[in-house]
């Protein structure tokens, strides 16, 4: 509470966890969309007058309510990076190997020309999809106070991740490798040096990594779910 009185923003994520109206929102929220409740959150943010969020974009949708105070937002569509998988924010030293992978170009520094400008009073709701741009600060005297409903839909490079998963672990419990053939003890030896080389190897190669090869803007098409 120091750092809040002193300006800076509070965040309180998964509010749902302990607070039952918050709890019957999300769930309500999830149901309507047809969503795996636990791929939705609620989150509070409570900021002082003047304070606010700087340029970015996050990886999942949602919809911001306000509760209590006035906000200025300003959006604008992103047009650097089609349906992020990580989010971004102007500043950060690095966009890291999933964003590069598919960036159409270096990030912008400012928000792009042609930025919308919304405020908001308690009662508004923004939502906002995954990869908007956007940045807000507190207008008026009051304190604000927002809760925001995330949408943590998988993405398809989630689902194969999955699906490998799934079937490398059904592989290593059978504990009974395939049959390749009758080879010479040697042979034999060798093939497995390398087979141990490679696993080490792939074990290496990180979910991440993976994500960013699988993902393209071409292999993620918008989703038209009707609400965020």
């Amino acid at each position: 509470m120091e750092c809040y009185r002193a300006g800076m923003t509070l965040y309180m994520n998964e509010v749902e966890r302990f607070i039952p109206a918050v709890n019957r929102l999300v769930r309500r929220v999830a149901t309507d969309l047809g969503i795996p409740f636990d791929h939705c959150g609620g989150d509070l943010i409570a900021s002082k007058p003047g304070a606010g969020a700087s340029m970015h974009f996050d990886s999942d949708d949602g919809f911001n309510i306000q509760i209590r105070g006035r906000k200025r937002w300003r959006t604008a569509p992103n047009r650097w990076v089609a349906h992020p998988l990580v989010s971004y924010g102007v500043g950060f030293a690095d966009i890291g190997r999933q964003l590069s992978a598919h960036a159409s170009g270096p990030m912008p520094d400012r928000m792009p020309a042609g930025s919308r400008t919304h405020y908001v009073r308690p009662g508004s709701v923004v939502y906002l999809p995954r990869g908007t741009w956007h940045e807000t600060q507190v207008v008026g005297r009051d304190e604000s106070l927002a809760l925001v409903v995330n949408l943590r839909v998988p993405n398809w490079a989630d689902r194969v991740i999955e699906a490998l998963s799934g079937v490398c672990c059904r592989g290593h419990a059978s504990g009974r490798p395939r049959s390749r053939g009758t080879r010479p003890a040697a042979a034999r030896g060798r093939c497995c040096r390398r087979r141990r080389g490679t696993s080490r190897r792939s074990r290496r190669t990180s979910s991440s990594r993976i994500r960013a090869r699988i993902c393209s803007p071409s292999s993620l098409r918008p989703r038209t779910s009707g609400a965020r």
